[in-house]
């Protein structure tokens, strides 16, 4: 892809603002490694800016995910996908980490009306019977909000970040060059073919800020699954759905994971595995 002079700006001054973060939070956690200069730093740093023990206190896997969230959301994304690999990372580093996946912090709403009225052609108001202007959560590059229409179905409407494809496309180009320098330099690293796994990654996070891939992929995923017993997908709403806003169906429920929550809620592990199970094993082999 040809870069043009604004985009090689825009990149230059990326660069310096990742420069800039990873040198700020590197020498917090150089002195933290030290413990004497470490105190010393955080005690003047209490006294200064009268920071709390929470703050000030910050460990070293706490400060790293504090960096990938300023970041921004291509970082944020590596660190989810870092937080997954739960049998590789010390656990300090996985409770930290997984933080990414639902704690990252929302942008404003007047922000999602514009973009909502830029993309749908018309106001939330006009839309939607109702909307939440709190989000239901926020991830790296998009934030959901529960809504509900005029025909009186509950839904929630996922709305991307603003600016985001520009500055995914920049953090992109500054991690493939990254790579390329380093690999030139270490045989390790040209072993594993890590810039051929930073190419991919990057290829799947391009792919993904199309919402309307994820609309027809949903939509798909649905007519497969229709004739197993016990998998419901939410349905899909293409009218209100483009590349930069989805709607779907509103679905209360537990995470897999969370046990405790499924024997609340009333329902047989042992049935949810089988239903799971055979879901899995025909999108894998069918």
């Amino acid at each position: 892809m040809k870069r043009t002079a604004l985009d090689k700006a825009r990149e230059n001054l990326r660069y310096q603002q990742v420069y800039n973060l990873l040198l700020r939070y590197g020498w917090d956690m150089a002195f933290q490694r030290w413990k004497l200069l470490g105190s010393f730093r955080q005690a003047m740093q209490k006294w200064v800016w009268q920071l709390p023990d929470e703050v000030a206190g910050l460990s070293t896997p706490a400060r790293a995910r504090l960096l990938l969230e300023e970041l921004g959301p291509t970082f944020v994304k590596m660190g989810q996908i870092v937080s997954s690999q739960a049998s590789v990372i010390p656990s300090e580093w996985e409770v930290e980490l997984e933080k990414l996946q639902s704690d990252v912090p929302p942008f404003p709403v007047e922000q999602v009306h514009e973009i909502l009225e830029q993309e749908l052609g018309a106001p939330a108001e006009q839309i939607f019977a109702a909307f939440d202007i709190h989000p239901l959560a926020a991830a790296s590059t998009a934030q959901v909000h529960k809504a509900v229409l005029h025909s009186g179905e509950r839904v929630v409407v996922k709305v991307q970040r603003p600016g985001i494809p520009k500055q995914m496309k920049a953090d992109l180009d500054i991690m493939q060059r990254a790579v390329r320098v380093l690999s030139a330099r270490s045989e390790e690293l040209r072993a594993i073919d890590l810039e051929g796994m930073i190419e991919q990654f990057a290829s799947s996070v391009l792919s993904e800020l199309d919402l309307m891939g994820e609309v027809y992929n949903a939509m798909r995923l649905s007519e497969n699954m229709a004739s197993i017993e016990g998998v419901h997908l939410p349905h899909m709403y293409p009218e209100l759905s483009t590349s930069r806003v989805m709607t779907m169906e509103y679905i209360e429920g537990v995470k897999i994971s969370n046990i405790e929550a499924i024997e609340a809620a009333g329902l047989d592990r042992s049935q949810v595995a089988r239903y799971a199970l055979r879901a899995i094993v025909k999108q894998l082999l069918i």
